[in-house]
């Protein structure tokens, strides 16, 4: 098997765990290996935060100007210029883009911009998002719709409340495979987790893993569902 697996674009991704748990880490190893842990490289990354910290140094110096830093949410329109701007000197315009949300609890399930995020604008501008989130912190009207357009769920190790990954296994009729899977992943302490991909261009052999960026030892991990013979 190769080092890594390439993830497709136009993914949305939940990274959820609790304080310290390693999240912000994940997704800068993620960023820095985007060219190899992505199908296809991202021109522009879109980094928002609340909190600036030092990890991001990490992803500017690896990145530079393929990455933008800011402390507020775009507007929708915002959001679109950037990314039409950065497409001008692209082949037929056009150019893979990453968004990112780090600690947006309060606004992910009530703010529209989001909903048009994992939806119209991941579909028409091939947009990759990731959200950053504390396990079990919040809800708002948007949640439903939002969780049902999430193709890849990072559960980090030490997550005290485990009501949606049970949630998520339950929905995926794997239950048994799913929890076993993560209780092995999260061996690791701090910094280990375990992604659930159900991308419709993903493999469904390759579903559940772990150790998933090249630098990884002994990996990537495959764990397999003897339910569905993945």
């Amino acid at each position: 098997m190769s080092k890594f697996i390439a993830l497709p674009s136009k993914l949305n991704m939940l990274v959820s765990g609790q304080t310290q748990s390693g999240k912000s880490h994940f997704t800068a190893k993620l960023l820095i290996n985007c060219d190899q842990m992505f199908k296809d490289p991202p021109i522009l990354i879109i980094f928002c935060y609340k909190h600036f910290q030092n990890v991001y140094n990490d992803i500017e110096k690896a990145l530079g100007q393929r990455v933008k830093f800011r402390s507020t949410l775009p507007t929708e329109q915002e959001l679109l210029e950037e990314i039409h701007q950065a497409r001008q000197s692209c082949q037929n315009n056009q150019g893979h883009v990453i968004f990112v949300a780090d600690d947006w609890m309060d606004q992910i399930y009530r703010n529209p911009l989001f909903l048009a995020l994992v939806t119209r604008i991941a579909h028409h501008e091939c947009l990759t998002n990731i959200f950053l989130v504390q396990e079990g912190s919040s809800n708002g009207p948007l949640k439903k719709e939002i969780m049902n357009n999430i193709h890849a769920n990072v559960y980090m190790a030490s997550c005290r409340d485990r009501a949606s990954l049970r949630s998520l296994a339950i929905m995926l009729a794997d239950y048994e495979c799913i929890m076993q899977s993560y209780d092995d992943a999260s061996r690791g302490g701090r910094g280990s987790y375990l992604m659930i991909v159900t991308h419709p261009e993903s493999d469904p052999a390759l579903r559940y893993r772990s150790r998933i960026f090249p630098s990884d030892k002994d990996g990537p991990v495959i764990y397999k569902s003897r339910k569905h013979n993945y």
